[in-house]
């Protein structure tokens, strides 16, 4: 028996590909990434117990940083050590134009659509990196089903996604825990499993594959249209005003909504409800979108039905407020509603789901 745990260019999908009845498909993106390395101001000392976000960092080093520029972006996230990677997203198209031009280009690009960052890594740094550090690929991988006779792949090699979301190693292991928790429904581990093949005239492994199969297909599937959606959200639509109130609306609902469900009840991490208490939780709250793919385990099927149909209703009232010609006048008198909710009702960890160590807590 294989597990096959091996990537997006999965050596055992590919063995797989060759056995009738396995569907494959790969889809690349018609934009590449290219990493750059961003570096701490040299005069912070590491040994400092300064704040990092006031002192000595050439950025803020609890934030994702995002340049959006419609058809491309930048973005920065901060690392432990107090540098920062940043990545920037263009058309193979674009990267093509800057790689064949002169030094020139490429510096004349950055002042053009990212003056600040320029300043920033500086231009000798910038074009050292640039012409060193290669162009990736990004790519969409599905297959069908995720296994073939005593063979069983998980993560990237049966559902590679595009970074976007944040979720490609989460998915991963979610594959896992689903596959070891239907072995521990069937009394079965690792290192017995193949004794029962064996042994075993009835027992038969390709059951317990297909179980894994079905409830993950359609949850990866949604996070691989997530993934791919969000890059839209990043380097175009966050600049966009319906947007904007779109993403005040959902803060101010779930802070409210939360509030309410918790007043009256002792505190809890979410990661703690009893599985009922949490599809109650889910129910009742307005949870944005991104909350529940980062901060909860609500499958990620699920989680888009119920995604939709709150973005139905904000669709309905963003209709309603730009027919009646009040859509500027409702975006303030919300965002001083804003203010006063979490004024007076701060979210606790139990209201954001988090967890200390980030991920996927708590079960559906």
């Amino acid at each position: 028996m294989i597990f096959g745990a091996d990537g997006v260019y999965s050596a055992i999908r590919g063995a797989m590909q060759h056995n009738k009845g396995f569907n494959f498909s790969q889809e690349y993106l018609d934009h590449g990434y290219k990493e750059l390395l961003l570096q701490q101001d040299p005069d912070f000392s590491k040994e400092t117990n300064q704040d990092p976000k006031k002192e000595g960092h050439l950025m803020d080093s609890h934030s994702l940083h995002i340049w959006p520029r419609g058809l491309f972006m930048l973005m920065g996230l901060p690392n432990l050590d107090h540098t920062y990677t940043i990545t920037l997203f263009l058309p193979h198209s674009k990267f093509d134009q800057l790689e064949q031009g002169s030094d020139r280009d490429v510096i004349q690009f950055f002042e053009q659509e990212f003056p600040d960052f320029l300043a920033l890594i500086g231009p000798d740094r910038l074009l050292k990196q640039f012409r060193t550090n290669p162009v990736g690929h990004l790519l969409t991988v599905q297959t069908a089903p995720f296994y073939k006779n005593k063979s069983v792949i998980v993560g990237d090699a049966a559902h590679g996604i595009v970074p976007f979301y944040g979720q490609g190693m989460n998915a991963g292991m979610e594959d896992v825990r689903i596959l070891l928790q239907i072995m521990d429904k069937n009394n079965l581990s690792p290192k017995t499993i193949q004794n029962e093949i064996s042994s075993s005239k009835n027992f038969s492994i390709v059951d317990i594959f297909e179980e894994y199969y079905q409830k993950r297909k359609a949850n990866v599937d949604t996070i691989a249209k997530l993934s791919r959606g969000n890059y839209d959200e990043m380097r175009d639509h966050v600049n966009h005003s319906d947007y904007k109130f779109r993403k005040m609306l959902d803060d101010y609902l779930f802070h409210f909504t939360s509030f309410l469900y918790w007043r009256g009840k002792p505190s809890r991490e979410i990661w703690e409800l009893s599985d009922e208490k949490l599809k109650d939780w889910v129910a009742q709250v307005w949870i944005p979108q991104y909350s529940m793919v980062s901060f909860s385990n609500i499958p990620y099927a699920k989680l888009m039905e119920k995604a939709k149909e709150q973005d139905r209703k904000v669709n309905d009232v963003i209709g309603f407020l730009k027919a009646s010609g009040k859509f500027v006048g409702v975006i303030g008198v919300v965002g001083v509603a804003m203010m006063v909710i979490t004024r007076f009702f701060p979210p606790t960890d139990s209201v954001q789901g988090r967890r200390p160590n980030g991920g996927r807590p708590g079960s559906l």
